[in-house]
């Protein structure tokens, strides 16, 4: 455990991201570059790959893969898209995008994406959670109607 606590900042900055926060990174830093027992050990035999979210925004997965150098495909490009881990590679499919004032399935979507996708159609959206979606309330094809809250539960 670490506190950080600045008794006389300086130069009118007062929040803790911007005062206190610099100074704990620098210590965490330290402290984690001076003992490499503290780092996780990364398991380097296998080649499955794993992945955290499988459906949203096509451009944002291939940066992340290419980046990540993970080899992938694209068997059907589109801007929606879910994805498919099968050994050492990911598929990049195609999903549906949800028909005009149609519930959407953003089942398994991260929070940016399902906002998006759900605002879009206009829902009011209610959060609880962190993580990807893993449960709306209601369900994909469902007209929408006006004023309509739709609850997503992150998980």
């Amino acid at each position: 455990s670490c506190i950080v606590v600045i008794s006389a900042p300086s130069a009118g900055a007062y929040y803790g991201s911007s005062v206190a926060a610099p100074v704990f990174k620098e210590i965490a830093d330290k402290i984690f570059t001076s003992d490499p027992n503290l780092a996780r050990k990364i398991d380097t035999s296998s080649t499955k790959v794993q992945h955290y979210v499988n459906r949203g925004f096509e451009p944002e997965f291939e940066i992340i893969y290419k980046t990540l150098a993970i080899p992938y495909k694209v068997t059907t490009p589109d801007l929606w898209i879910y994805t498919i881990a099968s050994g050492d590679t990911i598929s990049i499919n195609k999903t549906r995008m949800p028909s005009n004032k149609l519930v959407p399935n953003v089942n398994q979507m991260g929070l940016r994406d399902a906002l998006y996708l759900l605002e879009s159609q206009g829902l009011k959206v209610e959060i609880n959670g962190k993580g990807k979606v893993v449960r709306q309330s209601i369900q994909p094809g469902v007209r929408v109607e006006p004023g309509m809250i739709i609850k997503i539960e992150l998980g």
